[in-house]
Parts: C-alpha cells; sequence; structure tokens
C-alpha cells in the first residue's frame, strides 16, 4: 500500500482488510462545540477535561464501560458541585461532540466492502452510540453502522480502549485478521502507533478531514 500523509492508495494485492476508527474517520466531532453546550448548562471549561489530545481516568473509565451512565454522568457534575441537571440536559450536551455522518462516507463504505473486509474499533460509549444509532436512523434511514462492517467493536462494550494493545488483541483474537493485510485507520497518533508496532499497515486521518476526503471510493483498484 502506497500513501502519502494526505490520502491513501487501496491495493487489493497487498490488502485483505480495513480497520477504522470511528470519530473523526467516519464521524465528523466538534469537542468545542460540546464543551460550549456544557458551558451552557453551568459545567465551563469541559475542553480541558476532554479534548482530541487528552482526556481524565473518568473519560477512559466511562470509555471501557467502567462506570455505569449515571456514575459518570453524578461524577463528571460533581467536578463542579453541579446536581441539578437532567440527565436529558447532560445527554443533549454531551451528544454535541456528534456533528454528522455524511452520506458520502456511507456510499465509501459501501464501495469499499465489496473489495475489503471491513471493521470497526472505536473508543466509545453507550451515551454516544445510542444517539448516533438514532441519529443514523432518522437522517441516513440505516439501523446502525455494523451493517457495512464484518465486526463492529466499541471500547464500552470490551474494557479496554485503544491505545492499549490488550484491544488491538482481543479484535485479532476475535476476527482473526492477519496485520500485515490489514489497514488501520485512526486520528490519533498514540493510536497508531501502538497498530504499528502489532504490524498493521496505518494511516493517520489528518485532522478536519473525513475518509471521503483521503480515499479514492470509486473501486477497490484506484
Amino acid at each position: 500500500m502506497h500513501h502519502n500523509p494526505e490520502s491513501i492508495h487501496l491495493s487489493p494485492d497487498s490488502l485483505d482488510n480495513i480497520l477504522f476508527d470511528l470519530g473523526g474517520v467516519l464521524v465528523k466531532i466538534d469537542f468545542l462545540r460540546m464543551a460550549k453546550a456544557f458551558e451552557k448548562i453551568g459545567l465551563p471549561h469541559l475542553d480541558q477535561l476532554y479534548s482530541h489530545q487528552q482526556q481524565i481516568e473518568l473519560f477512559d473509565r466511562f470509555d471501557r464501560g467502567q462506570i455505569s451512565e449515571d456514575d459518570f454522568r453524578r461524577k463528571l457534575l460533581s467536578l463542579h458541585g453541579l446536581d441539578h441537571i437532567s440527565n436529558e440536559q447532560f445527554d443533549e450536551a454531551w451528544n454535541q461532540i456528534i456533528v454528522d455522518t455524511p452520506e458520502t462516507v456511507l456510499k465509501c463504505l459501501d464501495q469499499l466492502r465489496q473489495h475489503f473486509n471491513l471493521f470497526l474499533l472505536s473508543n466509545t460509549n453507550s451515551i454516544h452510540i445510542r444517539y448516533l444509532n438514532n441519529y443514523l436512523q432518522q437522517k441516513r434511514g440505516i439501523a446502525n453502522f455494523e451493517a457495512y462492517f464484518s465486526r463492529v467493536y466499541y471500547s464500552f462494550k470490551m474494557g479496554s480502549r485503544k491505545p492499549e494493545t490488550k484491544i488491538f488483541e482481543q479484535v485479532l483474537a476475535d476476527s482473526k485478521i492477519d496485520t500485515h493485510r490489514t489497514l488501520f485507520i485512526d486520528d490519533t497518533q498514540a493510536n497508531i502507533e501502538t497498530a504499528k508496532q502489532m504490524g498493521f499497515q496505518v494511516f493517520l486521518m489528518p485532522q478536519g478531514k473525513l475518509l471521503p476526503d483521503v480515499i479514492n471510493c470509486g473501486n477497490g483498484s484506484d
């Protein structure tokens, strides 16, 4: 597989599988939009606790499914001494990180799955996935992302998260894919580093881009 930092050239000769990240690759996300929504309900500076670069342990634990939704909400609000925010208000602000899954992304996945086995590996949580699936049903007319993939791996169901080696090992044990014939696409450098060490072909998604911006989705040999 040949690529420069801005685009990917796919060759079925050297590639059988593509393992995708979700946010920042297939779904447009905006941390600042979410931080502003939380500020409006009395929880300022969330971007200092939770951003593309870093997040505090509370978010890691929620990503791994180690704490419940109620515990997560309560603990995050208690950092600011808040207890009067409803679950609905909280979730609405929390889900503001999810901006859009463009139709072009879904068309791209549709094309790619005719030539490659597609897999999804996301650091995410139950609130975001519930919202995203609802969004896909209402705006895109599909039940969820799972229709596009051989397997979907969500961190909160696996008890681990990227860039931990463990979550990649879990994916390999379940999917039986060969890392050397698998391209891993992610927008976070640390995740790319772990995957590279494990033998995956890798591509770091440039900030602000999504899959159709970096790949020719016409067919598998382009």
